[in-house]
Parts: C-alpha cells; structure tokens; sequence
C-alpha cells in the first residue's frame, strides 16, 4: 500500500511537469519494452534500465526496420564506462531464429517467475538455439499459443535432456540416474544434487512456468490458476 501512495504520488508530480505517465497493473517490463518499440517506429530512442528481462524483450519484440534502439544501463558506482547495447545490431547478429526463440531461452533457464538451472549458462545456449535444430523444435512448442499441456510437458523434458547434452530418446529420470552413476564411479568428492539433472516431476511444473512466463512476455495474460488455456 505504502508503494502505492508513492506511485500515486509521483505520477502526479510527474504529470505536472508534463511527463506522459502509463501505471501498469503489474510487472512492467513489457509495458516498458512496448512503449520503448513503438516510440522506435518515428524516432531514435533510448531505455534507461538494468534489467536483463528488458534487454531480452527488446531483442524479441524490436523491429528491425525501425529507427534505432538503445539500451543503457545505470552506470555503477566509481565506473569511468558506460555499456551501450544497439538492439537492432544484436538483432542482426542473433538472427531472427533465434530473436523468435529468446524468451523461451530466458525463461527456461531461469527469469524472475522461473528456477534457474544450475551449472548452464545462457551464453552457451544461445549458442545451442542457433545450431541445435532438436532443441530448437522444442522451442517452438512454446511458441505456440495453442500448445496442449501434454506437449508442453513432453517439450519441456526434451529440453532439458537436450541442454545436459542428454540422448533424444532418454527422460531426464534415466539421464539423472546414469549421470549419478557416473559421478559416483568415477568422482573423488562429495555429489553436490544441483549438478545433476532434475526429475522429470519437477520438470512438469518448470515447463507450465516457462510456457506461461513466454506467454505473459508475447503480451497473453494467462491466468496463473490457467497456465494452459487450452485442453490436455
């Protein structure tokens, strides 16, 4: 409530100095990217912000034929540089394939509404959306707003198996129990279980996470009780 009274506050401060002001009802990162977007098709813009959600935004929902975009971070305390990100050079360099497929990438590898997974960063996957043409089927899936529940589940776990590096035919299950006997074999130190691959339980409900997350970043409001608005 005290957030509130402070949002409600500055809006009108700001209103008074003519600064154009949209409240958004919730989390407002794609609010922010869609007004950055449209602001692109006439001007060249700029977005002040840290956050990483925003760059991946951007370099989803930008277009390419528009003005140019920027993103500057905040600089940091004591910094002499300031890290400029050119949206639509990082566009190009990505390739369409891949600026389709980002959200997926970010959501699934960890975001503000989903778990990490531990040990695989997303440079790396980056690498793998561009070359991977397995993985890059079970993206799609999640791009797909009529997507059952049974195949994003089914997606998911295939997914997963493709980013441990797993065989196509292999459940995350069967890949946790050979890399588990792997390491007890052939490892001097204690198994740490994060470094293993998750169960395929737990999968089932990070993959309804990622499909809703790509959803609500596409500009579909799923219900959360709704994660798939569609049958199983």
């Amino acid at each position: 409530a005290n957030k509130q009274r402070l949002i409600k506050l500055l809006k009108e401060k700001l209103q008074l100095s003519r600064c154009n002001i949209i409240h958004s009802p919730g989390d407002a990162d794609l609010m922010i990217v869609q007004m950055a977007v449209q602001s692109a098709k006439s001007i060249t813009t700029v977005l002040v912000g840290d956050d990483t959600d925003l760059l991946v935004l951007l370099c989803h929902h930008a277009d390419i034929s528009a003005r140019d975009l920027f993103l500057i971070p905040q600089p940091k305390q004591r910094s002499t540089t300031r890290k400029i990100w050119n949206i639509k050079k990082i566009k190009v360099a990505l390739g369409p394939e891949t600026c389709a497929h980002i959200l997926f990438v970010h959501a699934i590898l960890g975001c503000d509404t989903t778990s990490g997974i531990h040990g695989i960063g997303k440079g790396l996957v980056l690498k793998k959306i561009m070359k991977d043409a397995q993985f890059q089927e079970q993206a799609e899936v999640f791009s797909n707003e009529n997507a059952k529940k049974s195949d994003i589940i089914a997606a998911g776990e295939k997914s997963l198996v493709c980013l441990y590096n797993g065989r196509s035919e292999e459940s995350l299950d069967s890949l946790r129990y050979s890399r588990f006997c792997q390491r007890i074999t052939t490892g001097t130190s204690f198994l740490q279980p994060e470094c293993l691959p998750p169960t395929s339980a737990a999968a089932v409900y990070h993959s309804l996470r990622v499909y809703h997350q790509v959803r609500q970043w596409r500009g579909v409001a799923l219900p959360p009780q709704d994660t798939v608005g569609v049958g199983n």
